[in-house]
């Protein structure tokens, strides 16, 4: 985790350029008026899912956090000088790690005293309350979070004389770690907290209106309070940054800053050398017409560390943001950062890359919602472990929100839903009454299965694989404002199924099938501007399953029995009118049952399982009147177009071989193993049309998560335990459609693409002997899909894929041959994907 240690250079740069058609500008003078000053309260409830809390490239453990955010602003209204204070707040609540809880907190004030129209004085005064992410290296061990306070001051001035500018200031922060148990003792954090004292300058000439050229220098003094440290280290040291660069400012709506220096951090013990590097930054800040902002930056600065033998690191920023107002109520906002660490004097290199994406709804003036979907991804060249690169991380996580800003509005906001649609004569509108239908979709099944073994150690696997689902819907929805509410029951038969088995007499047999379900759920949806039904699920299921358990050596007490678990479902789809009411609908759901044991004699299996299911269905509702359709010309949607996606699959790969346990076999093994994951990307591509076919060239790529694991802990040398890991992917597509009277596009879609594979295999002791590849594997993938328009030039895609990927095969040196494994592989993933794209 970074800490403001360049305080000074922050006194230095100006003020964030406020922009009058900036997309999330609070309109002027909102709030409650006290006197001479503006209060404005706020209050935000967030729900995360996070695959990975813990920051760990194995054994992923994912959680549900709850996050209360109450804030407070208190600005002066004033015609010279000002006053502000602020007060915010997050507090974390996690539903099953409820060690990872927190509590942080900020509060502070600032102000602006002016002693002419050009030069004043300015101060603030702050303290907060925080944790560190469970990604930072100076705390990797601790059974909880670490927590730390920051208390933060800074001064200066801002003079004119002439064409000169000169700002001035000075910064003082004061960090306070607490201590955090480990498994071992205690984490002592003592010998991180520090006083950081900062000096700077920036001299400016403002001749030129457009381009304003400066100079600068900081100082900073980092002194620790526990010194030396408890590896004997002195880390106090002196800072020192020299730049040139300038400003510019082309209109109102681009201004921009470069500079370009040298930096050295001098330390006080000698065992450090002193830290040199050139020294840059950049900002970037463009409207790009009315309903765009562009911003991007470069940083640079030296980080403080505790890791042995480490003074610091050099830390390197690349950043962008986007906003985009989609509609007068919608607001598209993403951004991506890549940050280098560069540790000094130690083989360490980590790389963190910061993806992400999502939607800002409006539901009226004072409350919008949210939701986003963020992809954290480490590279680290730390071993540990037995395992390369074994620091590496990949976390997805999605955010759903609503916030309430509690005070008066007193300008309009233009997301007043009354304003966007004025009348509604020519608005969408959702469907009403009863509705009936049925449907054929694509199944993956997936179990994590644990137990403790009676005769020792215990075993953790992923099975899963993938079948066929068909089914019947039914229900009835009611529609308001182009809001929807729908009440559906379903019944759907699946064949997806597991299998695993070992020829060896002491190993295990066993098979998972799922088989009938019957389910309720409540549907809300939106009414797009062609009377599409975009719409979210969440309801309960009932499935039959067909479990086979059984120790090879003792078919007398196997496990072969049907059973019924409960379940929770949840899940996103579309309706596309084909007439006034006929509807084809494109839906995929997630569901998690409750856990299951599989007891017989001599074990007790722990099935822990869920599924993912994608349905093509085709509907007809009674009793349909019409409704405004808007009429779309098949010629506006070819052209070149591109966008983003966030999907959710499954990976499952087939392994069959041999196996040799201290050279007694071979014994036959097969098994079916795969698990769920996020796969975020991008997509651009080419189309064309013939009337209403529409053929288009797609490029398409991706930062995926997908992977199973197995692990087996036998209290010895035995056991096994393997992986598959799914990469970046790069892929190309032809997609062949036809466009719908709305303007919708249904097509189907095929190509060719390619995918990093990581595979891990390793038996016994010997670390030598272990098997880790990477391959850069060949896949073909199909699928369909459906796109509908969200505005004249955007649309959201939903499209379904699987891809076919060639096998690939080994065998280990264990034994010099003797105690050899022979193993294949053979992989799929299926994926669904949520997307948003524009046409140029």
């Amino acid at each position: 985790m970074k800490f403001v240690i360049a305080l000074p250079l922050l006194v230095l740069c100006q003020q964030s350029m406020a922009l009058a058609d900036d997309p999330e500008q609070t309109p002027a003078k909102s709030g409650f008026q006290t006197g001479s000053f503006v209060v404005t309260p706020e209050l935000g409830l967030t729900g995360v899912y996070d695959d990975n809390i813990f920051a760990t490239r194995t054994d992923k453990q994912a959680d549900q956090i709850l996050i209360f955010s109450p804030s407070l602003n208190i600005s002066s209204d004033w015609q010279k000088h000002e006053l502000d204070f602020f007060a915010n707040a997050d507090i974390g609540r996690y539903q099953d790690y409820d060690t990872e809880d927190y509590d942080d907190f900020r509060l502070g004030t600032s102000g602006r005293y002016d002693l002419s129209e050009k030069d004043n004085l300015f101060a603030g005064l702050s303290y907060s309350e925080d944790h560190e992410s469970r990604a930072s290296p100076d705390s990797f061990f601790g059974r909880y979070p670490t927590e730390f306070s920051s208390l933060d001051a800074h001064a200066g001035t801002v003079r004119q004389f002439g064409q000169f500018a000169m700002r001035l200031g000075g910064t003082w922060q004061q960090l306070d770690f607490d201590d955090v148990p480990t498994e071992t003792g205690i984490l002592n954090n003592d010998d991180r907290d520090r006083d950081i004292y900062g000096l700077g300058l920036r001299l400016t000439h403002n001749q030129n209106p457009t381009m304003s050229p400066f100079v600068q220098a900081i100082y900073d003094r980092r002194e620790y309070e526990n010194t030396p440290d408890d590896n004997l280290f002195e880390r106090d040291s002196d800072g020192y940054r020299l730049a040139a660069g300038f400003t510019s400012t082309i209109s109102q709506t681009l201004k921009s800053e470069v500079y370009l220096g040298h930096l050295w951090q001098q330390y006080d013990e000698a065992a450090f050398s002193d830290i040199s590097k050139p020294d840059f930054g950049a900002s970037l800040r463009w409207l790009s017409g009315p309903s765009t902002l562009i911003s991007a930056a470069v940083e640079r600065d030296v980080t403080e560390t505790t890791l042995f033998a480490s003074p610091g690191a050099v830390e390197t920023i690349y950043s962008a943001n986007l906003q985009h107002r989609l509609l007068p109520y919608l607001i598209l906002k993403s951004h991506i950062s890549w940050s280098e660490y560069d540790y000094q004097e130690i083989s360490r290199e980590d790389d963190y890359l910061d993806v992400g994406f999502g939607l800002q709804y409006d539901l009226t003036q004072h409350i919008y919602l949210s939701g986003d979907y963020r992809y954290l991804h480490r590279d680290s060249s730390v071993d540990f472990d037995r395992l390369e690169n074994s620091l590496d991380y990949d976390s997805h996580q999605i955010f759903l929100s609503i916030n309430a800003r509690l005070y008066p509005v007193r300008n309009e906001l233009d997301t007043s839903m009354s304003r966007v649609w004025g009348s509604g004569k020519a608005a969408a509108s959702g469907p009403n009454g009863f509705y009936v239908g049925g449907q054929l979709g694509h199944n993956t099944l997936a179990t994590h299965s644990s137990e403790q073994r009676t005769e020792g150690g215990s075993d953790d696997a992923r099975y899963g694989e993938a079948g066929f689902a068909g089914g019947l819907f039914g229900g009835y929805g009611w529609n308001r404002n182009h809001w929807y509410l729908g009440l559906e029951l379903e019944t759907e038969n699946s064949d997806a199924d597991w299998y695993h088995r070992k020829s060896k007499a002491d190993s295990r047999t066993s098979s998972l099938e799922k088989n009938q379900t019957v389910g309720a759920s409540v549907r809300l949806g939106r009414a797009l501007i062609n009377n599409s039904l975009l719409y979210a699920r969440v309801g309960a299921v009932r499935t039959e399953f067909d479990a086979f358990y059984q120790l090879n050596d003792e078919p007398q007490n196997a496990y072969n029995d049907e059973f019924n678990l409960n379940g929770l479902r949840f899940g996103v789809g579309v309706e596309l009118d084909l007439t006034e009411q006929w509807f084809a609908r494109l839906d995929y759901t997630v569901t998690n049952y409750e856990d299951k044991d599989i007891v017989s004699t001599g074990f007790n299996e722990d099935y822990a399982i869920h599924e993912a299911l994608f349905n093509l269905g085709i509907g007809w509702r009674f009793g349909a009147v019409p409704r405004h359709q808007l009429k779309v010309e098949p010629d506006s949607l070819a052209g070149p177009y591109a966008g983003v996606h966030m999907g959710y699959g499954m990976t499952a790969s087939d392994l069959s071989g041999l196996h040799r346990d201290q050279s007694m076999g071979p014994y036959d093994f097969n098994a079916e193993f795969a698990d769920h994951g996020f796969t975020p990307g991008v997509f651009a591509g080419y189309a064309v049309n013939w009337q209403r076919m529409l053929l288009a060239l797609e490029l398409e790529g991706e930062v995926t998560s997908l992977d199973w694991e197995h692990e087996r802990n036998t209290n010895g040398g035995g056991g096994r335990d393997f992986s598959v890991e799914v990469g970046e992917t790069i892929g190309a597509a032809i997609k062949l459609g036809y466009i719908l009277d709305s303007g919708s596009v249904l097509y189907l879609r095929a190509g060719p693409v390619r995918t990093e594979f990581t595979t891990q295999w390793r038996k016994g002791n010997n670390a030598n002997l272990d098997i880790e590849r990477e391959d850069s594997l060949h896949g073909f993938r199909f699928g369909l899909g459906a796109e509908v328009p969200l505005t004249k030039q955007s649309f959201i895609r939903l499209d379904y894929t699987r891809t076919n990927y060639e096998s690939y095969d080994f065998v280990t040196t264990h034994g010099g041959g003797s105690n050899s494994d022979e193993m294949s592989f053979d992989s799929s993933s299926n994926l669904f994907r949520l997307g948003l794209g524009l046409r140029f």
